[in-house]
């Protein structure tokens, strides 16, 4: 079950190491839009870690944070 958006941390794999041409980045924050888990506001892109391999490509974990949260 999903928590308080305010409370929930969220963590996304994603294809590629940028978004519309701009690098992952810790410590900035990124718009949400997430219906399924109920997160739709701003949060503080908390750690980013980006692979490569040959099957599936450039990928990066994202680790978000409500911006409030310590």
């Amino acid at each position: 079950s999903v928590e308080n958006a305010s409370t929930m941390t969220l963590e996304y794999e994603v294809k590629g190491h940028s978004q519309n041409g701009i690098t992952w980045e810790i410590n900035k924050f990124v718009d949400v839009q997430d219906d399924s888990n109920g997160a739709i506001d701003s949060f503080l892109v908390k750690s980013v870690t980006f692979t490569h391999n040959r099957q599936t490509g450039q990928r990066t974990r994202i680790e978000l944070q409500p911006g409030g949260a310590l």
